[in-house]
């Protein structure tokens, strides 16, 4: 795993955490939300480097590792995504700024990879 943020952060360990991703068409931008829905933690990349979704699945996963390395008890995730999606089913349809994703499951993947639940 390749280090991409520090630890910079106060993890209150009895405290629950979720992570929010948000899939623009420029950047790809989470947020670290504590049980009081104060924002704790943020990174950016911007959405250019991916080229398809496994790479943005590598990496969200990856960030979502280095918090959980941090102390940081995860409870969940919740990913906005542009372009039609299904929030029941978890596919996303199309997403115009990230190639390969037409008719992909992306919560599903993304749960499998993380052991967390996750809201699309």
């Amino acid at each position: 795993m390749i280090r991409i943020m520090d630890c910079d952060f106060t993890v209150e360990t009895e405290k629950k955490y979720a992570a929010s991703v948000d899939m623009g068409g420029t950047n790809l931008r989470f947020a670290l939300l504590d049980e009081s829905l104060t924002i704790v933690d943020r990174h950016q990349v911007e959405t250019a480097c991916f080229c398809s979704p496994d790479k943005v699945l590598k990496f969200i996963e990856n960030v979502v590792l280095e918090w959980t390395n941090c102390g940081v008890a995860l409870q969940g995730i919740c990913v906005g995504a542009p372009g039609p999606l299904n929030c029941i089913t978890g596919v996303v349809d199309y997403m115009p700024n990230v190639p390969g994703f037409r008719d992909f499951p992306f919560q599903s993947e993304l749960q499998s990879r993380l052991n967390k639940p996750v809201m699309l």
